[in-house]
């Protein structure tokens, strides 16, 4: 039964701070504060069960907290969901040509947002374009 009660903490940590990031720094009261009371209420089976519960989720908060990416202005994914931008970059690999796209992994030297100026930025990514047909693509399709 510990260890269900644990679990359930420590998935109700995971998804709570998830769910709220900016309360990721409070997981040291959490975990002190279940920790002291589950040597406080050693006799009581049920308060017990809930200072572990507490501490799981200050355990759960933590390591969440912890393996989150952190991102400068100068990294790419910084500009996710940011509206629409101009990109300067060098294509890294072969194009991936498939029968109505083309795929090509771009190494991002520079972006450039609405109404802001260009700045320099590392980051990779994949783009993929609608691929345009040739008259010499066209004679190798079967009738």
């Amino acid at each position: 039964m510990t260890l269900v009660v644990m679990t359930l903490g420590w998935i109700c940590g995971i998804a709570f701070v998830s769910r709220y990031p900016q309360t990721d720094a409070v997981w040291p009261a959490l975990v002190i504060g279940g920790l002291i009371l589950a040597v406080v209420m050693r006799g009581k089976f049920g308060l017990q069960q809930l200072s572990l519960a507490i501490l799981a989720a200050g355990l759960g908060m933590w390591r969440y907290s912890s393996i989150q990416p952190t991102f400068t202005e100068n990294d790419l994914a910084t500009y996710n969901n940011h509206g629409y931008a101009d990109m300067v970059g060098i294509v890294m690999e072969s194009p991936d040509v498939r029968d109505t796209s083309v795929r090509l992994r771009v190494e991002i030297q520079s972006i450039r947002q609405r109404g802001a100026k260009e700045r320099t930025i590392h980051g990779l990514t994949l783009v993929t374009a609608q691929r345009i047909m040739l008259a010499s693509d066209l004679a190798k399709c079967p009738q």
